[in-house]
């Protein structure tokens, strides 16, 4: 697994994590369809899960899965309400296959179900 090597320019290794937070961020919205589990993503970036969980919980102040589904639900808000896409596209383009999970993730997100900004 990933170990923290220093660098002269960056002997605390932040700037290497920072990187790699953006290159994880970067996967998560460009996939967010796919699934998307912590033990899914720390394998693609060579970590441990409880490293991918540790290095968004200091960068972003939530949780992992606070995080994809803060992702997934910005993007389903977009297509809903930007490009007027019906709720199960949005449902299946940001990779929910339960329509309860969903409208439960919305209303959580923007207190409101996907209906109240259809109107």
């Amino acid at each position: 697994m990933d170990t923290v090597k220093h660098t002269p320019g960056d002997p605390t290794g932040i700037l290497r994590e920072q990187s790699r937070l953006g290159r994880i961020q970067k996967y998560i919205g460009e996939n967010l369809s796919t699934d998307l589990s912590a033990a899914v993503v720390s394998e693609k970036f060579e970590l441990s899960v409880s490293s991918l969980l540790h290095i968004l919980k200091k960068h972003e102040q939530q949780s992992y899965r606070r995080y994809v589904e803060e992702a997934r639900m910005n993007r389903a808000f977009d297509l809903i309400i930007r490009e007027s896409k019906r709720v199960k596209e949005a449902m299946n383009a940001t990779g929910y296959k339960n329509r309860i999970t969903f409208y439960n993730a919305f209303k959580r997100t923007f207190k409101y179900s996907p209906r109240h900004f259809r109107r």
